[in-house]
């Protein structure tokens, strides 16, 4: 089933990225893993929890590979906020020059980040297996 990137679960983006960094479909077999300690269907790959929605570790090597550049955009300041909580409501976007992919969005600049890199990798909808749908 076609799965557009800005519309994806956390788990289907993160399959999405799994098959981006392997340049073929990833195997579904370990996705929808219940993790009992989240309470959370979570991807598995090779034995361990493969979650770059919400992996600082695993992200921060995919936007320095890929020179992701991600940024804050602010839609409302409180202006009677203590400092740094001005910016109170806004969202993230990233942004791949190198594959003229832009505009990203999400509401974590990991899940930003991730749309922009699988954009830049397999296109705006990617083909998504029924199982994780």
């Amino acid at each position: 089933m076609k799965v557009k990137v800005t519309r994806a679960t956390p788990i289907q983006l993160d399959w999405m990225v799994l098959t981006a960094l392997r340049g073929e479909p990833a195997d579904v077999g370990d996705f929808g893993t219940l993790i009992p300690w989240t309470k959370k269907m979570r991807a598995m790959w090779n034995g361990r929890l493969f979650n770059p929605t919400s992996s600082g570790e695993i992200v921060t090597k995919i936007i320095e590979q890929e020179k992701i550049e991600t940024r804050w955009i602010i839609l409302e300041v409180d202006h009677d906020a203590p400092e740094p909580a001005k910016a109170t409501k806004g969202y993230w976007q990233a942004a791949n020059l190198l594959t003229d992919t832009y505009g990203y969005m999400g509401p974590t600049m990991m899940i930003a980040a991730m749309r922009c890199f699988v954009a830049g990798r397999l296109g705006d909808e990617v083909d998504v297996p029924e199982s994780i749908v």
